[in-house]
């Protein structure tokens, strides 16, 4: 079963790929905004952010802060 599938409806997600030596960086400001979203490695510099409705405002901001500093590419911007 897809992650895909477990999620629809409960959580919103964000796909991004990003360079490989920004994983990590983008990973420890994530968990620093605590409960705003989990990140998930699917291949190399793709992510996916998941987050709760109630904060996809915050993951977005935080995603626009980051794509500020970094050069990364929104994939989906949307709900899986």
């Amino acid at each position: 079963m897809c992650l895909s599938e477990l999620w629809r409806g409960s959580l919103v997600t964000r796909r991004v790929r990003a360079r490989r030596q920004d994983v990590v960086y983008i990973k420890n400001i994530i968990e620093a905004n605590e409960g705003v979203a989990c990140l998930f490695a699917e291949n190399g510099g793709e992510l996916v952010l998941a987050s709760t409705p109630s904060f996809e405002a915050e993951l977005d901001e935080l995603i626009a802060d980051l794509r500020s500093e970094l050069s990364f590419e929104l994939i989906q911007p949307t709900d899986l």
